[in-house]
């Protein structure tokens, strides 16, 4: 992707934020950068196979104009390319980070976005309150969120977050899953690893038995028979 995606976003927060506006119907200033991001981030990540091939580019798609540039719009578009991109990618995974608790975030704005996750699904989502940086801009900022309002706030939100986990792994229990193998447990005798939606020491891991050890680096198919909370849980099928 080129560099000019980056710079339209500068475009847009500078816009967006410049005078406190609203880039998405519904939606307040509080809550735009974590969306755009996550649109940006899906593109970077999720637009390439397992072969390292780009699927297609994001003008090609649709999902950026003539320049490669982010389309302007507001929650309609971007859940138009959200929606897009399942439809496009197939075992697509969505990925995100949420602030709560921006200066001016009002209960109607929280319960937007709360809605927009619920809708949205995201496979992985992360959730924190924001923190006021001595010397910043947002710092100064009137409307101040109370510190136990935020931390309630994100609470709530990872509590919906933890509830859409646990049903999309519910799903999963009886597929066969690609696993990258990257070791032993030689306590409970299972090898474990991630499949191409987890990351390294942030998402929850793929256990499974197999006869005899594999080595790390390796890639095997995986049945899911169990999960635990954020964990897949199964036997080798083959090795890949």
């Amino acid at each position: 992707l080129s560099w000019d995606v980056f710079a339209s976003l500068g475009d847009t927060f500078g816009a967006c934020f410049g005078g406190f506006g609203t880039l998405f119907s519904g939606l307040s200033s509080a809550t735009i950068l974590p969306l755009i991001t996550a649109v940006v981030s899906f593109f970077i990540v999720d637009c390439f196979d397992t072969a390292g091939t780009l699927i297609g580019t994001a003008t090609n798609c649709g999902l950026l104009d003539e320049k490669g540039r982010l389309p302007g719009g507001d929650r309609a578009m971007i859940e138009q390319v959200l929606d897009k991109l399942r439809r496009e990618i197939p075992d697509l995974t969505l990925r995100t980070t949420f602030i709560v608790g921006f200066p001016g975030e009002t209960e109607q704005d929280f319960e937007a976005l709360c809605q927009f996750v619920e809708e949205t699904r995201f496979e992985h989502m992360g959730v924190f309150a924001y923190s006021a940086e001595e010397g910043t801009a947002a710092a100064a900022m009137p409307h101040q969120i109370d510190e136990q309002l935020k931390q309630d706030r994100a609470d709530i939100l990872m509590k919906a977050q933890m509830q859409i986990n646990a049903e999309q792994n519910e799903k999963k229990i009886g597929s066969v899953v690609r696993v990258l193998v990257e070791d032993f447990d030689p306590v409970s005798e299972v090898h474990f690893g991630r499949s191409s939606a987890d990351a390294p020491e942030i998402d929850g891991k793929v256990y499974f038995r197999a006869e005899g050890r594999i080595a790390p680096g390796s890639f095997v198919r995986v049945k899911v028979r169990k999960v635990i909370d954020y964990d897949l849980y199964g036997n080798i099928v083959t090795k890949s």
